[in-house]
Parts: C-alpha cells; sequence; structure tokens
C-alpha cells in the first residue's frame, strides 16, 4: 500500500504541480531580466511556494491591480493568468500573493493546505 505524505488534492493537475514542485525545490537561474529564485517550504501545515525576482518590481499602481480581472502591463496582455491564478489557488483553500521587494524585484507566494496520511 502507498503512503500518502502530502496531499492537496487528488485531481491530477494538482498532482502534477506538486511533482514540479517538489523537483524543483529550490534553484536559482540567471534570465535576460536578471536572476530568478524558487523556494519551496512547509510551514504551519502548509505547502509554501516561492519565487523570487531582482527584476524593476512592483509599482503601488501596478500592486493594487494585479489580480483583478483585465489588468495587465503587457501590451498585447489580456489580463486572466494572475486572475485565474488566484481563483484555482483559493478554491483549493490556499492563498497566491505578490510582494514587492525593497531592494528592487518581487516575491510571488503561492500557499497550500496540507494534509497527511
Amino acid at each position: 500500500m502507498e503512503k500518502r505524505i502530502l496531499v492537496v488534492d487528488d485531481e491530477p493537475a494538482s498532482a502534477r504541480f506538486m511533482s514540479l514542485a517538489l523537483e524543483e525545490a529550490s534553484f536559482r537561474t540567471q534570465t535576460a531580466f536578471g536572476s530568478v529564485e524558487a523556494l519551496l517550504a512547509m510551514e504551519d501545515n502548509f505547502l509554501q511556494i516561492g519565487v523570487r525576482d531582482n527584476g524593476p518590481g512592483l509599482s503601488p499602481a501596478v500592486r493594487a491591480n494585479l489580480f483583478r480581472l483585465g489588468s495587465t502591463t503587457k501590451p498585447s496582455g489580456a489580463g486572466f493568468g494572475l486572475y485565474l491564478a488566484r481563483r484555482l489557488v483559493e478554491s483549493r483553500g490556499g492563498s497566491l500573493v505578490a510582494e514587492a521587494e525593497s531592494a528592487g524585484g518581487a516575491t510571488f507566494t503561492v500557499r497550500f493546505p496540507i494534509s497527511k496520511g
């Protein structure tokens, strides 16, 4: 019998997401836009996945509208991505937040409740 250590939910999309997140638990890479770092932690019965960069950051105006339907900073963007991501995460009892870093860049953090069993 398989012992399940961590369950977010039993849907295949979540299982694939969790598998990818756990395989890439922590990485740092250089891109044309700067450095990107991913972090994975378990805290207070939550799986926490963070992505941090050292790009231009998030202005207060952008942050205020970041997760609103139709809000985009891209010339050809539709403004669905972050809106839908947050809705999906929240529908599973989690949260998705964005924070501007004081030295520039931004951190996006997803938290999912976990159960052990």
